[in-house]
């Protein structure tokens, strides 16, 4: 996750006027989108099983 101040520099103007609460939510949505992304990925590809193998053997 990107802090708050990391997150102003890459928005730029578009970060003007939000609050820091508001900014954790976007990132909080960010963050939740690329983990379903991700998901989505795996599955779709067929890794899911090997990625439980691999986790499972650890």
């Amino acid at each position: 996750m990107i802090s708050i101040s990391k997150f102003r520099q890459l928005a730029g103007k578009e970060a003007q006027g939000l609050t820091d609460e508001e900014i954790e939510q976007i990132i909080d949505a960010q963050c939740q989108f690329a983990e379903l992304a991700f998901d989505t990925w795996v599955i779709k590809k067929g890794l899911k099983q090997k990625l439980n193998r691999d986790i499972d053997s650890k």
